[in-house]
């Protein structure tokens, strides 16, 4: 199998690995189309839900009116 690694078939201790492992993420930097790219997704989910929350609160209005109708034709008929 050719030269092998002096290291081949030695255990790595696991904190190194978790310590390498963290020393590289905190050197992970985002690019900016990176950065771009997820603040337009967040617009395009905001918009969604501000949307949403606007038709909700529609239907929620109309449910009152409906309610409330409701509740001044019982009133009528048990003032009678």
């Amino acid at each position: 199998m050719g030269d092998k690694c002096k290291h081949y078939g030695r255990p790595i201790p696991r904190v190194k690995i978790e310590d390498d492992f963290a020393t590289l993420l905190r050197n992970l930097q985002p690019s900016r189309d990176l950065i771009k790219a997820t603040v337009a997704i967040a617009r395009v989910y905001w918009e969604q839900k501000k949307g949403q929350a606007k038709a909700n609160s529609e239907a929620i209005k109309n449910e009152i009116g409906r309610i409330d109708a409701k509740l001044t034709r019982w009133s009528i008929r048990s003032s009678r």
